[in-house]
């Protein structure tokens, strides 16, 4: 993976964060018309941007890590369903395999390394996206509007904050490994039935920090708190921004996750420094 590449997945991740839970709070401060025309003030937000996309960005993989736990215990199960007979070890070694793609250099890498980046990129639409759009929608509002009843716009954004960070305790709950599903059928859909309650209850913070703003935006925008259609616009685009980027999320870590199992053959030939699986 190229240094710029990841370099830019950062900076967006870090304009996303900033837009969420920094803009709603600069309204005065910070003018966007007179600022950011500025080429002083647009490297500045750029560099603040990165150092800030690079702890958001691992808030992000740990509010979904449950989801991609879920992912990865399915597809080891697949792997045990199909080769039954002459199982034995952890069936799908995902640190492994990617360490051996490392070392090749062809391009089985680069398209290793290319739904990684996809994987970065929606991950962080999936979780900064809606806040993100209700962010510049408080932002607006407190640029033309003013009262004390503002704060309440200003408490969204530090509670979905709080969640954000919350969302992330759940994952040292998700105790079941790869290496610790069981030999049998009935045994181990027992097992993954167990891994789905846990992982929906890894991301029920992720989820009710979408359901905040999806009822914020509804207030501001059908209940006539604030007048003029924009803001609900906004937080429309930033809903459908946030569930198509989770939805891709999720297909593009399958597919990854079945480019690894792929790589599994290698472990049983012993290609890979492994001993053997059968």
């Amino acid at each position: 993976m190229k240094t710029a590449e990841v370099a830019i997945e950062y900076i967006l991740t870090g304009l996303l964060a900033l837009c969420a839970f920094v803009l709603p709070f600069l309204p005065e401060q910070l003018n966007f018309q007179h600022h950011l025309i500025k080429n002083e003030a647009l490297f500045g937000l750029l560099g603040l941007a990165y150092p800030i996309g690079i702890i958001f960005d691992k808030l992000a993989d740990m509010a979904l890590a449950p989801i991609e736990q879920y992912l990865r215990l399915k597809q080891a199960g697949k792997h045990i369903k199909n080769n039954r007979e002459c199982f034995k070890g952890d069936p799908f070694p995902q640190d492994t395999l990617e360490n051996y793609l490392r070392q090749k250099q062809d391009g089985r890498l680069e398209w290793m390394d290319s739904l990684r980046s996809r994987i970065r990129v929606s991950r962080s639409l999936a979780v900064f996206g809606l806040p993100a759009a209700m962010g510049i929608v408080i932002y607006l509002i407190l640029m033309k509007e003013s009262g004390s009843q503002l704060s309440c716009l200003l408490v969204v954004a530090v509670v979905n904050l709080l969640l954000l960070v919350g969302s992330i305790f759940p994952v040292s709950k998700f105790s079941l490994k790869t290496h610790e599903l069981y030999l049998y059928e009935c045994d181990r859909n027992g097992q993954l039935n167990e891994a789905k309650n846990q992982m929906w209850r890894g991301v029920s913070l992720y989820s009710l920090i979408l359901f905040v703003f999806t009822v914020t935006i509804v207030m501001l925008g059908c209940c006539g708190l604030y007048s003029g259609t924009g803001y609900l616009i906004v937080g429309i685009i930033g809903a459908i921004v946030s569930l198509f980027a989770l939805w891709s999320w999720y297909k593009i870590t399958e597919t990854y996750m079945k480019f690894l199992y792929h790589q599994l053959p290698k472990l049983i030939t012993g290609d890979i420094n492994r001993p053997k699986t059968c």
